[in-house]
């Protein structure tokens, strides 16, 4: 999207300063023309952008709702196979640097949390699916779970947008920070879901 607004403003900015300013002003004159410039291509630039918004959001929503309902339906095309021994799923996202995501499910196994990328969107000529990231998460006993917000922008700071809610899964070695629905609600199932089976692991008999 923001390469598309990029070809958008930039070339319509240009256009619209070669076009309306004067070149051949001088002093004031001139400076009251380059702002004169300089606001037009501003005002075209957003009413084309906001032009291609309206034009390409219900096709994007229609195909992020299309995909969303593929991997709650565990469909193989998106949803990679889920470990055997898994018994609750939790659909969320990886928090990568510079506030990228990266979609998966992150599963309870029976000796560990495992953390499954799910396939990425791939035009319809390539089928054969991309090899996707699997982190491991263990043993049971030396997860912590805490919640969070993400650090915001300058401009959501200014704006005043309220901060990201955010899942952080410490083990051992590894560290995950996960976005997903409901936050709070999440970690605490996933706690219960953790203790329930480090109780069973205690209770186990031995081997």
């Amino acid at each position: 999207m923001r390469a598309v607004i990029a070809l958008i403003v930039v070339p319509t900015a240009a256009f619209c300063v070669a076009i309306y300013m004067d070149w051949s002003l001088r002093g004031q004159a001139f400076w009251r023309g380059l702002f004169l410039s300089v606001g037009m291509s501003l005002f075209f630039s957003v009413g084309l952008t906001a032009l291609a918004f309206l034009v390409t959001a219900p096709s994007t929503l229609r195909r992020l709702r299309q995909r969303l309902d593929m991997i709650f339906a565990n469909d193989p095309r998106v949803v990679p196979l889920a470990p055997r021994d898994a018994t609750h799923r939790l659909v969320c996202a990886w928090v990568l640097p510079r506030r990228r995501f990266y979609g998966g499910s992150l599963y309870v196994c029976a000796t560990r949390l495992r953390f499954q990328g799910h396939y990425p969107v791939a035009p319809w000529w390539r089928r054969a699916h991309e090899e996707t990231l699997a982190l491991d998460l263990g043993p049971l006993r030396s997860i912590v779970i805490e919640c969070g917000t993400l650090s915001r922008t300058w401009w959501e700071r200014w704006l005043a947008v309220p901060a990201l809610m955010a899942m952080v899964l410490r083990s051992e070695d590894i560290e995950l920070i996960l976005r997903c629905a409901a936050v709070e609600e999440a970690a605490r199932g996933l706690e219960a879901c953790l203790d329930r089976l480090r109780h069973e692991g205690t209770m186990a008999p031995p081997v």
